[in-house]
């Protein structure tokens, strides 16, 4: 992720179902990631098409 991120790859990206590598991360229960992201900047409001958020 650290290797994406700074080669210019956007945390808030977000995929077909409008969900953005930070939500990605929470689903897979990745911590690791899921704080690399937030101290990144990464959206901790950001929603989903179905409205949920990572929090």
């Amino acid at each position: 992720v650290d290797l994406l991120i700074s080669n210019g790859a956007d945390i808030h990206q977000r995929d077909i179902r409008n969900c953005t590598p930070l939500i990605h991360s929470i689903k897979r229960r990745n911590i690791d990631i899921i704080k690399y992201l937030v101290q990144k900047g990464a959206d901790i409001n950001v929603q989903d098409d179905q409205g949920q958020t990572p929090l």
